[in-house]
């Protein structure tokens, strides 16, 4: 399977197989370090269409999202690129969060809250956000003696689970060393995703992005997430494209919630004069209190345990298998389940 164990291992899988595609590349430090965001383009031959694959906005959820463009690479080379489609690759939009086992970046923001639109501030913060912080964000090293799963289903019981899961998730601005942090400003991947947009887009007229995620939904099944408007049209055409059951327009009440900052938005808002339709693809793994204690444990050994102790590790290794279980089962899954999307992105870029 196209699973890499690591960042690094991945980028050189990534670059390898770009090569022998001899396709266009462009790597992108972050930070000034050697961790990079990558690009890999097929020529356009004229094409109007083009087709987004996109990875690790969240960090640790980058390692289904290149397994996933390292599938299609090593397809493509036995077989032939897509004709009459420009493809576009960018992996690890999160080098650090890849490389360290985080889902946020190297200032704890969450890159999924920090695409601001004109006029949108950073700042605020859920009124139920302020209440749980305590819990959401302990000042101690992770613990296996605490209460956090009594106090959350406490906390679900007197609010719904919906209230909560959008308070929690849809991203805050006041808490730097909280969970869902969405910035103070644009992040460096941001700055470098708007240096570069135009270049992905070249002169497309129409536009389907699949950005992978992992996490929410039922065990190894999928669906495609959307966060901005459509028009009744619109919705029909992906319904019929991808099916009416793997479409899901934000509702907390089900998979998807909405997000503020979110990069779907910001990518839309882009290119009003082009058919640009963003899709979420999110592979779902874990239950979503288990997952929020994964993330909070993980948080808390980032800043208050050494990393040699054995709660860090503990910690990293928990929630690399939240968001990318080891079972060759689900791997199976949703890599095949990707090349069904994979495929109807290009039927549908085709019509």
């Amino acid at each position: 399977m196209p699973f890499s164990g690591d960042y690094y291992t991945a980028r050189n899988k990534f670059r390898e197989l770009a090569d022998a595609l001899k396709l266009r590349q462009a790597a992108h430090p972050v930070d000034d370090t050697d961790l990079t965001i990558d690009v890999a383009t097929t020529e356009s031959n004229g094409s109007a269409a083009t087709l987004i694959i996109s990875s690790g906005l969240h960090g640790v959820e980058g390692f289904l999202g290149s397994a996933i463009q390292l599938q299609l690479m090593r397809q493509w080379l036995e077989t032939d690129l897509p004709q009459n489609v420009r493809v576009v690759f960018v992996h690890s939009l999160n080098p650090f969060g890849f490389a360290s086992v985080r889902r946020w970046n190297e200032s704890n923001v969450d890159l999924n809250r920090n695409f601001m639109l004109p006029g949108e501030p950073y700042s605020g913060c859920a009124e139920t956000y302020h209440r749980l912080q305590s819990l959401l964000n302990p000042e101690t090293p992770p613990s296996r003696w605490d209460l956090f799963y009594l106090q959350a289903i406490g906390v679900v019981v007197r609010h719904g689970m919906s209230k909560v899961k959008q308070a929690i998730a849809e991203g805050q601005y006041e808490y730097p060393q909280g969970l869902f942090f969405g910035g103070n400003r644009l992040e460096q991947t941001a700055l470098i995703v708007q240096q570069e947009f135009d270049n992905w887009l070249a002169d497309s007229e129409r536009v389907v992005h699949l950005d992978v995620h992992t996490g929410l939904g039922k065990y190894a099944t999928y669906k495609l997430l959307i966060d901005y408007q459509l028009s009744d049209i619109q919705l029909s055409t992906l319904q019929n494209c991808f099916g009416v059951e793997q479409i899901e327009v934000s509702d907390a009440a089900k998979v998807a919630y909405a997000a503020n900052g979110g990069w779907s938005r910001w990518c839309v808002a882009q290119k009003p004069s082009i058919d640009y339709t963003y899709l979420c693809a999110e592979f779902g793994t874990l239950g979503p209190i288990k997952i929020l204690n994964r993330l909070r444990r993980e948080n808390q050994a980032h800043f208050y345990c050494d990393p040699n102790d054995s709660r860090f590790a503990r910690a990293k290794t928990d929630l690399k298998e939240s968001f990318c279980p080891s079972d060759p089962r689900w791997r199976k899954a949703v890599l095949a389940q990707a090349s069904i999307i994979v495929e109807q992105s290009l039927s549908m870029l085709s019509d």
